[in-house]
Formats: structure tokens, sequence, C-alpha cells
């Protein structure tokens, strides 16, 4: 009998123990305090101090920060000590120093890798930047640039493969002059100091001509027939004539309607042109026949030999061409 009693003594003190919600409740409401109060003074969200009045703690991130709440709510409230500490060891027990360093670490790799991760999307981010700005540089350089022409560096490679030409000396002029000796009786002749001056009249109008100008083939005829008429005012056109064949000198004009890159040598191997030229331009050079030209777009390109026009058309577009004017029988 006694031994029964003890154990319904037991049982009901076991369903009289009270848990932290009921004990935090009453205490509050002893206070006249509500669950807001409760919640400012905790900075807390009011859902919170419910869950801690109900005994759900599943909510709390840890128990170490359920076990602060609950401390501090029973200081508010002035609850009594002893008997919340014992049901926080029951029903919230402190976790280890070991899991609370693991969940410190945890946190702080997180962190971490946040962190890093930032700083690659950042970088990322620039390059794209970087990248963008390229690509469209380089389409508005490529956008104004003409694949049609060949470039000087193509034109230069070519040059590269042809042997250049042997330089030879300069025929002399003495059977020129002898012709025009064995003349004088049919036509009055052209002297050997008439002569010099004509030569000297062509020479100074060549350098002239090598600077590009549209004028040179005009400067060169004045020279002559201003020469031949201070010399010999009489002297008939064929003798004008007579004396440009002797000097062995011809004159090539080259006119162009767009950008070509021109090489032209005489006889001699004298450079005459070598360089891109505008469109629009007319050159005008002479030398010693034949002209070796290198063309790098022979399609915008129109010459005349001593004035008569030389056939361009047998020539393909946007190659480059080499021409030997006049054709050599």
């Amino acid at each position: 009998m006694t031994n029964q009693n003890e154990d319904l003594f037991a049982q009901e003190e076991s369903e009289r123990e009270e848990t932290l919600g009921p004990i935090l409740r009453a205490a509050r409401e002893q206070k006249g305090m509500s669950i807001d109060d409760i919640a400012e003074r905790l900075h807390l969200r009011p859902s919170i101090v419910k869950d801690i009045e109900a005994d759900c703690f599943n909510d709390i991130a840890s128990s170490t920060y359920a076990r602060g709440y609950v401390r501090n709510f029973a200081r508010i409230v002035e609850a009594s000590e002893p008997q919340v500490m014992a049901c926080l060891a029951r029903q919230v027990p402190s976790v280890d120093e070991h899991a609370m360093q693991s969940f410190s670490r945890k946190t702080s790799r997180e962190a971490r890798d946040n962190r890093l991760m930032l700083v690659t999307y950042l970088i990322v981010a620039v390059l794209l930047t970087l990248l963008i700005v390229w690509w469209v540089q380089k389409s508005e350089l490529l956008s104004g640039k003409d694949f049609s022409q060949p470039t000087v560096e193509e034109i230069a490679e070519s040059l590269e493969d042809e042997p250049s030409p042997m330089l030879r000396e300069p025929e002399a002029n003495a059977a020129p002059e002898t012709a025009l000796d064995n003349d004088a009786e049919p036509a009055p002749a052209v002297n050997q100091p008439q002569l010099n001056e004509r030569e000297a009249a062509v020479v100074m109008a060549a350098s002239i001509a090598e600077q590009d100008s549209s004028s040179a083939m005009t400067a060169v005829n004045q020279a002559i027939d201003e020469t031949a008429l201070e010399s010999t005012p009489n002297t008939p056109v064929d003798a004008v004539k007579l004396a440009k064949s002797a000097n062995g000198l011809t004159a090539l004009e080259v006119s162009l309607t767009g950008d070509c890159w021109i090489k032209a040598t005489d006889a001699t191997g004298k450079v005459l042109i070598n360089d891109l030229k505008k469109s629009g331009k007319t050159i005008s050079v002479t030398g010693k026949p034949p002209f070796k030209l290198v063309l790098g777009a022979p399609q915008v390109v129109s010459m005349k030999l001593d004035g008569e026009s030389v056939d361009m058309s047998q020539f393909p577009r946007n190659r480059v061409a080499r021409i030997t004017v006049p054709v050599q029988g």
C-alpha cells in the first residue's frame, strides 16, 4: 500500500512539473506586460517570444541563442532564476565548446567564400567590359578599311621575289650627234652647244617632274621649246623632235582614280616612283625606256607614254600587275 502511494505521488509530481513557457508567461502576465513589450525589450520578433512561451525552440538558430533569450526574458519579468535555470538544463541543454567553434569556423568560412566570389564576379565583369570595348574599336577600324586593294605589305612581299634590275650605263650620245652632223646639209643642223643646252633643259624639267606635279610634262615641253627658240629661232619642229630622241628620254604620265601603290624604274634601273599614291593624283616622270612598273591596283590607273595612252584593260582587277612599257618586240 505504501509503495502504491509513493508511485502515485511521483506521477503527480511529474505531471505538475512546469516548463519554461508557462513560467515565463505567468511572470509576464503578473507584470502586466504584453508579448510586444517583451519583444521590443529583447529586440526580437513577437513570433520568437510566442515560441519561447510555447516551449518551441526549433526556429532559434542555436541553443546558445535560445538560452540567452530565456535568461533575458526571465530577468525582465523577474521570474524565479533557480526554477528557470533548472528548466533550461532540462529543455535547452548547452552545446559543447567544440560544436560552437565548428559553427564559428563554418560562419567565417562562408563569409570568406562570399567575399571571394564577389571579387571573382567583379574581375569577370571588368574583363568582359574590356573585351567589348576592344571588339567595338576593332570593328570601327575594319569598317573603314578597303579590302579590295592589296596592302603595302603584300606588295612589298611580292617585290622581294622579283630580281632587281641590272644597272646599265647610259649609252653614249655619239651616234645621235653623228646623225645630226650627217643631216646638216638637207636641214639646218643643231650644233653641239645647242644640243647641250637642250639636254640641260630636259634634265632640269625631269627633276621638277619627280615632285609629282601635274604640270611636269608642260614644264618639259616649255623648257625644250624655249631653249630651241632662243638658240635657233628658225629651227624646224623636226629638229626639236630629233633633239628629244637624241637625249633618249621618254615622258611617262600616270593618272589615278583611286589609291594605288606604284613602283616605276627606267631602263637604267633608276627608281622614278616608289610610294603609295592617293586618288586623283597625276604623276609625270621622264626616263630612258622601257619602263618597268609594279601596280598594286591596276584598275584605277591610266597611263600615257609620250602622250599616247597605254591599254590597261588586259590586267585583272584587285591583283598586282607588272608592266613593261613600251612593249618590247
